[in-house]
């Protein structure tokens, strides 16, 4: 029980800092009761487009060259992101594989993410799901300041399960993606290989690191 306490206060605290907490209290250890194998292809939760909002920067505004391109966080820099943003995740949650991407052109951004969200428990079981999200709108530079105007945002979660004792299940995908976002307003450093961007973390700015 205490075991199982932990796992759970663990995910609402990492998922109330990033994103918010709704995971139903469960042990990891017990398959929900409608699992089945994790060779059958679960349905995914799907969270629908918030809306398209107006553009409020103009087709002329300024904008630096420079981003202009795709630019990379692979998953190794986005487990550490993660870690940097809730420290006491690090032992718990870990993003075995995917990527965040951010594309520009010269009038319009697309800033998505594409990887494995896996939680670890202690005793050795685990639970983890396939993560997708894209923002994407307008964009204006000036003064070394980044602004995006997010018009459209979706997300999803799929292919979720969960494994113990040897045993893997596919499990509903009750968890929200986790969507960390560079500030609305905020510095930016571009260079011919190197993106950096500013998150507002629970503990005060931190930086992305983007590549081409």
């Amino acid at each position: 029980m205490i075991r199982s306490n932990m796992y759970r206060l663990f995910l609402c605290v990492l998922l109330i800092a990033l994103t918010g907490c709704n995971m139903p209290g469960r042990s990891a250890s017990e398959p929900p009761p409608d699992a089945h194998s994790a060779d059958s292809e679960s349905d995914p939760i799907i969270i629908p487009v918030e809306g398209t909002a107006a553009p409020t920067i103009p087709p002329n505004a300024p904008r630096d060259r420079c981003l202009e391109g795709t630019w990379i966080m692979p998953a190794s820099s986005l487990d550490l992101l993660v870690a940097s943003v809730v420290p006491e995740s690090s032992p718990f949650l870990s993003i075995p594989s995917g990527q965040l991407k951010l594309t520009f052109t010269d009038v319009a951004f697309t800033y998505s993410g594409d990887f494995i969200m896996r939680a670890n428990n202690p005793d050795g079981s685990w639970a983890e799901g396939h993560a997708l999200f894209e923002n994407s709108g307008g964009y204006t530079t000036d003064m070394h300041m980044l602004t995006f105007d997010t018009q459209v945002s979706q997300s999803q979660m799929f292919d979720c399960k969960a494994g113990s004792g040897g045993q893997v299940f596919s499990t509903p995908c009750t968890f929200p993606v986790v969507t960390i976002l560079p500030a609305s307003t905020g510095p930016y450093g571009c260079w011919e290989n190197r993106l950096e961007l500013e998150i507002l973390a629970p503990n005060g700015p931190m930086t992305m690191y983007f590549q081409r």
